[in-house]
């Protein structure tokens, strides 16, 4: 594509928290996610890229949650050309 790149990804996570229905228990919850980023050169040491992603979450009242999630990031190299 040249100077653009497209990378789909998917996983899995889980954390834990310390407030589980109105107590103090411990409590772990899991996630999965999927989605995909743009990566646009703008330079040879700088690229932009735009990543979307869905997260399927536990939500509060037991059933499953979607959250969307955007970001946008900068990147820059510096340093030795060839590790990289």
């Amino acid at each position: 594509f040249g100077r653009f790149g497209l990378r789909p990804f998917v996983g899995a996570g889980a954390w834990t928290t310390l407030h589980d229905r109105n107590t103090s228990r411990q409590s772990t919850e899991g996630e999965a996610h999927a989605g995909a980023a743009l990566t646009v050169v703008t330079s040879p040491n700088l690229w932009l890229s735009f990543q979307l992603a869905d997260l399927v979450t536990a939500a509060r009242d037991g059933a499953y949650a979607h959250v969307l999630e955007a970001q946008l990031g900068i990147f820059t190299r510096f340093g030795r050309r060839d590790s990289f």
